[in-house]
């Protein structure tokens, strides 16, 4: 007999402000993979991107 795995996720998520690093959290927790897009929030404030990325 053959266990299933749990199936994998791929998620592609835009970061614009630090309330999105709670979605990014939960999905992490779920064990998905995460292509995070960066740049609209780079172009707004690089400090808060360096915030937001060592949170996660």
């Amino acid at each position: 007999m053959q266990t299933q795995k749990a199936p994998t996720y791929l998620k592609a998520i835009t970061l614009r402000d630090t309330s999105d690093v709670h979605s990014v959290r939960e999905d992490i927790k779920k064990n998905m993979i995460l292509v995070l897009r960066v740049t609209p929030l780079a172009q707004k404030n690089v400090d808060e991107l360096r915030k937001v990325v060592e949170e996660i």
